[in-house]
Order: C-alpha cells, then sequence, then structure tokens
C-alpha cells in the first residue's frame, strides 16, 4: 500500500511539471480564400490561425479533409481543433468555441442592370435565385424557396452561379463576401465584374470560429491561449491587415 501511494504521487508530480504542448493539429477543408491547401496564397483564415498561435508559442498543423469528415475527425478525437465554423447548438454541445475569426456577412449579388430592392424575404417573391448545392443557407431563407416565394436555381460552384448571374439566368446569388471576392477576382475579367454589384443588406452576418472538442484535455489550454493570440493579433493591426488583402484590385460596388 505504501508502495502504490508513493507511486501515484510520483505520477502526480510528474504529470504537473510535464510542459504544455506546443503544437496543435487542426483539420479543415477546402473553401479559398480562407482556408485551401490547393491555394495556399488565398488562405487567409489559416493565415491568422497559424500567427495567434504562433504568438503564444504553439506551431499549427492543418490536415485538410471533406468538411464533414473533417468536422467528425475533431469530434471523435485524435485532432485537436477544427477551423472553421458557424454557431449551431449541436456544435456547442461537443465543443469549446473560439473568438471569432472572421467576420464574413452574405449579401446578395445581382447586375446592375437589374437593381434590387429588399428588406424582409418577401420582398424577393418571384425572383429567380442562384444557390450552391452544398451549402448552408438559412431556414427562413430556404422555406421560403421550398414554398415556391421564389425560384432556386441551383448551380455546383459558385463559379458557376456567377457565370448565370452573369448571363442573365438568376436575378440574385447569395454569396459570403470574401469568397464572392475570391471567386471574381479568380475566374472573371474587370468587365465582367464591372456589370455586377451587391444590395448593402445582408441575408446574414455571421461570425466563424475555431472549434475545440470537449472531451480532448488539451482543448481549454489551446482555446485560452489562441484567444490570447487573436487579441494580440487585433491590437496590432495584423489582423485587419491580412483580410484587407481579399479584395484588392476588385471592382464591385
Amino acid at each position: 500500500m505504501r508502495f502504490s501511494t508513493l507511486a501515484l504521487v510520483t505520477l502526480f508530480s510528474w504529470d504537473v511539471q510535464a510542459e504544455p504542448p506546443n503544437a496543435v493539429k487542426i483539420t479543415t477543408g477546402e473553401y479559398p480564400p480562407f482556408t485551401s491547401k490547393a491555394d495556399k496564397s488565398n488562405s487567409h483564415l489559416n493565415t491568422v490561425v497559424i500567427e495567434a498561435f504562433a504568438k503564444e508559442g504553439i506551431r499549427v498543423q492543418f490536415y485538410y479533409f471533406p468538411w464533414a469528415r473533417a468536422y467528425h475527425k475533431a469530434l471523435t478525437g485524435g485532432f485537436d481543433a477544427t477551423s472553421y465554423w458557424y454557431p449551431s447548438e449541436e456544435r456547442k454541445e461537443h465543443f469549446y468555441y473560439s473568438n471569432p475569426v472572421v467576420d464574413s456577412p452574405t449579401y446578395f449579388f445581382h447586375l446592375k442592370a437589374r437593381p434590387l430592392n429588399w428588406e424582409n424575404i418577401q420582398d424577393l417573391k418571384g425572383k429567380l435565385v442562384g444557390a450552391t448545392r452544398g451549402y448552408t443557407y438559412t431556414t427562413e431563407f430556404v422555406r421560403a424557396g421550398n414554398e415556391n416565394l421564389f425560384t432556386f436555381q441551383w448551380g455546383n460552384s459558385d463559379e458557376q452561379n456567377f457565370r448565370m448571374l452573369l448571363a442573365g439566368r438568376t436575378d440574385i446569388f447569395p454569396i459570403e463576401i470574401y469568397p464572392a471576392y475570391y471567386q471574381l477576382k479568380k475566374h472573371f475579367s474587370s468587365k465582367d465584374t464591372d456589370k455586377l454589384t451587391f444590395h448593402e443588406k445582408p441575408l446574414v452576418d455571421s461570425s466563424g470560429y475555431i472549434l475545440f472538442p470537449k472531451k480532448s484535455q488539451h482543448s481549454e489550454y489551446f482555446l485560452k491561449q489562441f484567444n490570447n493570440g487573436l487579441e494580440k493579433l487585433k491590437k496590432s493591426g495584423r489582423f485587419d491587415e491580412i483580410y484587407s488583402k481579399i479584395g484588392e484590385g476588385l471592382e464591385v460596388d
């Protein structure tokens, strides 16, 4: 009995004195300009995450998966966090949320030749609305489309939806502002972008977060360190500098 007690005390003392982890493994997916393995020059949110953790002496390793798998792998163990996600009740049950890492409102893009006036969903009555397969839209917006207030025209990608908009096959296309900038810069000429604008009232104004699984023993530590580093990044102006580069050279009102 005496030996067992001593062994436990020794083990406990070693755990207390152990160095905190200095590397974090984060699952993510492909969604430029925020996170991208294929186009690392357009992975601005990842840059924020790397630099925020670096402020606290922690290295970041990203692991890319399809989005559903990225979430599941962080949920079931083996990874320290997943980046990035919008709030949901299910996610809040299983994860700690960081402070916001991005604010990216969704706006209705449309042709300048087809002005849009809207204050509520009812104002979209009769519209042909572009939407991207696999994306999550607000419950009210989807319900209105399903109830035939307006008609969804589904595209397989944001690029395809912008092409339908430019061709006059849709009236409006809701998309987050930063991914919109990315798509327009990458795939379209200034002649095309000059034809487009977006309504100043957002469909939704959401913040994105890094999620840390509650079941992981290091999550609260990583959460604290990340939030500390993120605050330093914001105070220095570097946070705004990183995101300001996304829309450079794009002529969209």
